[in-house]
């Protein structure tokens, strides 16, 4: 419609043609509000998917907190064909819900709350109502403020699903996520191949299974627990021959 020759009604079959990159030119993202509202999307799904866990004490809690560490999540996102390693962390000095968001090189005051898919949300003085969609493995944003729906996704994570039984990496938590189900007890004897432990992020599930017949001596989390990427999760002693 801003195009000259469409003003003065030079129309033709070919118009389209002559004047796509016009057409369907897209609005350019406002990474700077986009980034933050995903990231605060990610954290908050965190924090509901913990709240379906009974977590008596600190050490449950589905968060980051570790003695003498911040309390941080750390995403990679990629949106608008680029990859951003951004965090989050709570804003202690004020009310729940508040987190302060490192991105860009730069630090955004934002706060929100998340009913199902849609997210009330303030990054710094700008109020958005959006709604997050799921599918595959990406999710889109819509919101009113925003020019047009936002496309992103959280790097594909690697899944740690080499058979080499040696690797000590085989009980470290293969990604950023939240321990759903503990199905062995510390002392318990399992089998090849028996799913020890349940981890979940941005909705893929990924099972911990023991490479070899032994004792799970010991287990460094529970259910409801948050874990970062790398973690050990537990202590499997081999049987003895």
């Amino acid at each position: 419609f801003n195009s000259p020759a469409f003003a003065a009604a030079d129309l033709n079959t070919g118009f389209i043609d002559r004047h796509a990159e016009l057409v369907f030119k897209r609005p350019a993202i406002e990474i700077a509000h986009c980034l933050p509202l995903a990231v605060l999307f990610l954290r908050l799904q965190c924090e509901a998917i913990g709240r379906q866990h009974e977590m008596p004490t600190p050490w449950q809690q589905n968060n980051s907190w570790r003695a003498n560490q911040p309390n941080a999540q750390r995403f990679e996102i990629t949106m608008a064909g680029e990859d951003h390693g951004v965090s989050i962390m709570p804003d202690t000095a004020a009310a729940r819900h508040h987190f302060t968001v490192d991105a860009l090189q730069q630090q955004f005051a934002c706060s929100g709350e998340l009913s199902g898919n849609h997210l009330s949300a303030a990054i710094g003085d700008k109020h958005f109502e959006a709604t997050v969609a799921y599918s595959n493995t990406s999710y889109t944003l819509f919101a009113d403020q925003l020019a047009a729906p936002v496309e992103f996704a959280v790097t594909p994570l690697d899944l740690g699903d080499g058979t080499d039984s040696s690797a000590a990496s085989d009980y470290c938590a293969p990604m950023n996520g939240t321990v759903v189900e503990v199905l062995v007890a510390a002392g318990s004897e399992v089998a090849e191949g028996d799913v020890i432990l349940v981890m979940e992020a941005m909705k893929m599930q990924h099972s911990v299974t023991a490479n070899h017949a032994g004792t799970v001596t010991e287990l460094f989390y529970q259910a409801g627990d948050l874990v970062d990427g790398g973690a050990p999760l537990l202590e499997l002693a081999p049987s003895e021959k």
